[in-house]
């Protein structure tokens, strides 16, 4: 296993944005269901098949684990985004280049982090209007659009490390 070297890699601007706007985001979807809170039924829809109709009922407490799971999920990239050394990188990082790799790596984890709180959080509140409205919420082509942009996005920080020198 190569050690690659230990440097303190400061927070872009997009970063700081991509984590304000998270951060909003979840506090803003918490307010939501809090204002929902009381209009949703006992037993809401809590599994769908893939034509997005409900096929499984539960407690509204099931509307928690999607938004906490969003949550830890953005903890976990946060906290692994403060150590882009331990990342795998080929063999041409070097010391001239680790400062490259790292903030390409960092910006990678901050577009997916982002994406994967937009989605999940959109897919929260369409799960709580969904239990309000007592309607079928999902949409497969939503899912197939956000795999494909994240893909993409993984993509696009592969290209941009390969060109790295």
């Amino acid at each position: 296993m190569n050690e690659h070297p230990v440097i303190n890699i400061q927070k872009t601007k997009t970063e700081w944005l991509h984590d304000i706007i998270c951060i909003v985001l979840f506090v803003s979807i918490i307010i939501y269901l809090a204002f929902a809170w009381p209009y949703l039924p006992d037993q809401i829809p809590i599994h769908y098949d893939v034509q997005g109709n409900a096929d499984q009922w539960g407690s509204k407490w099931f509307t928690l684990p999607l938004i906490v799971l969003t949550i830890l999920i953005y903890i976990g990239f946060t906290i692994l985004r403060k150590h882009p050394y331990k990342f795998n990188y080929p063999d041409r990082l070097t010391e001239e280049n680790a400062e490259r790799f790292y903030k390409n790596a960092n910006l990678t984890i901050s577009w997916m982090n982002f994406e994967i709180a937009i989605y999940f959080l959109w897919l929260s509140k369409g799960f709580i209007d969904s239990a309000v409205n007592q309607s079928d919420f999902m949409n497969l082509s939503e899912l197939f659009i956000w795999i494909s942009v994240l893909a993409v996005t993984i993509l696009y920080f592969l290209i941009r490390q390969s060109r790295i020198q």
